[in-house]
């Protein structure tokens, strides 16, 4: 990361701890150190990881997803999406109240996925499926999860910065 210590004395007190606390949080998320089921696993590292078994599915010619599994990766995509969109015009136009309203959508997004993992386990009682196909679409989902949390995780701590400015 490009920041250095050394800057910080362009700050106040306040804004060194809340610089600080934001610089931790991308190391965290980038590194894999929140609160997770795998902390050993970064963001970056979770793209990579879904990228890579994705691609080993394909690769290895396996049954592709159902159109139920694939509209609701979709769905889940859309919800991420339209979260990091408003995050991104929060800071595009300097309106970090915005912020706040990202955050109250975080328990929609986390029960979203619990839905589509819930919902699969259904299909697996009631369909016959491929064990490769539900275990590509769990990943899918749970990286999704992770995902989302460290990204809230990143938003909050920028937030609740900006409201001790």
């Amino acid at each position: 990361m490009l920041f250095s210590v050394s800057n910080l004395t362009k700050f106040s007190d306040i804004s060194k701890i809340f610089v600080t606390g934001v610089v931790s949080q991308v190391n965290d998320v980038l590194n894999g150190d929140i609160k997770r089921d795998r902390p050993d696993e970064g963001s970056v590292q979770s793209l990579e990881l879904l990228a890579k078994k994705s691609f080993k599915h394909v690769d290895n010619h396996h049954k592709p997803l159902s159109k139920s599994q694939i509209s609701d990766l979709a769905e889940v995509e859309r919800a991420l999406a339209k979260i990091l969109v408003d995050v991104e015009t929060a800071f595009k136009t300097q309106n970090f109240n915005k912020l706040s309203e990202c955050l109250q959508r975080k328990s929609s997004i986390i029960t979203l996925v619990s839905a589509k993992v819930d919902a699969q386990i259904a299909r697996t009682r009631d369909e016959e499926n491929s064990p490769k196909n539900t275990t590509l679409y769990f990943n899918l989902l749970l990286e999704s999860k992770d995902l989302a949390r460290g990204v809230f995780s990143l938003i909050e701590e920028y937030h609740n910065g900006m409201k001790g400015q």
